[in-house]
C-alpha cells in the first residue's frame, strides 16, 4: 500500500494516499482525504466523498474527474487541462498555473487562494470577497474581473499591468481609480483633461503601443 506523507498534519497515516497506476485504485476508499495523482491518469476513479486535498500537478492529464463536495484544496497546475470541473462549494485554494484554460467556471464564496497565470484567459469569474491571494498574469485578459481589489491587483507582475493598462481601460473605464497609478504622467493628463473617451481613441491609433494587444 503506497501512502504518501505531506505537508499536512493529518490524523492518522491511512487517511493519505499517491496513486502512480491504476492498480493503486484498490487501496481507494471514503476514508482518504488526502489524495496525490503521481501519473498521467487517463481514467479516473470515482473519489473518495470526503476528500480534502488533490494534488495532480506536473502530468500531462487533460481531463479532470467530477470533485467531491468536501474538497478544500485542489492543485492540477503544470497540466493540459482545457477546462475545469464545477468547483466544489467549500473549496478554498485553487491552483490551476500553466494549462490551456480558457475560462474558470464559478468561483465559490469560499475561495481565498487563486493562482491561474499563464492560461488563455480572456476573462475572470467575479471574484468572491473571501479571495486574499490572486495571480493571473499571462493571460490575454480583456478586462479586470469583477471584485478585483488594490491590494490583489498588487500582487500581479507589475510589468505585466503596465503592458495592459489601457487596454483594460478602453472595456471596463471605471477601473481608472485601481490603475491610474500604473499610468503614466501623460497618460493620466490625458484622461483628466478629455476623460474616458481618450483611452478609446488611443486604441483606435495605437498610442502608447496599444497597437499589438487584443482589444475589442
Amino acid at each position: 500500500m503506497k501512502y504518501l506523507k505531506t505537508y499536512k498534519l493529518f490524523e492518522s497515516v491511512n487517511d493519505t494516499l499517491k496513486l502512480e497506476s491504476e492498480n493503486d485504485f484498490e487501496y481507494l476508499n471514503d476514508n482518504i482525504k488526502y489524495l496525490s495523482i503521481e501519473y498521467d491518469i487517463k481514467n479516473w476513479p470515482k473519489l473518495p466523498k470526503h476528500l480534502i486535498e488533490l494534488n495532480c500537478y506536473v502530468q500531462n492529464i487533460d481531463v479532470l474527474p467530477k470533485l467531491p463536495n468536501s474538497l478544500e484544496t485542489l492543485n492540477c497546475s503544470k497540466n493540459n487541462l482545457k477546462e475545469l470541473p464545477i468547483l466544489p462549494k467549500k473549496l478554498t485554494h485553487l491552483n490551476c498555473t500553466n494549462n490551456q484554460l480558457k475560462e474558470l467556471p464559478k468561483l465559490p464564496n469560499t475561495l481565498e487562494l487563486l493562482y491561474c497565470y499563464n492560461n488563455k484567459l480572456t476573462e475572470l469569474p467575479t471574484l468572491p470577497e473571501s479571495i486574499i491571494q490572486l495571480n493571473f498574469y499571462n493571460n490575454p485578459l480583456e478586462k479586470l474581473p469583477n471584485g478585483i481589489t488594490k491590494k490583489l491587483l498588487n500582487n500581479q507582475d507589475v510589468r505585466y499591468i503596465k503592458e495592459n493598462v489601457l487596454k483594460w481601460l478602453v472595456n471596463k473605464i471605471e477601473d481608472y481609480d485601481l490603475l491610474k497609478d500604473y499610468l503614466t504622467e501623460s497618460q493620466r493628463k490625458s484622461y483628466e483633461e478629455n476623460g474616458p473617451e481618450v483611452f478609446t481613441e488611443m486604441n483606435q491609433f495605437g498610442f502608447f503601443g496599444l497597437k499589438n494587444n487584443k482589444m475589442k
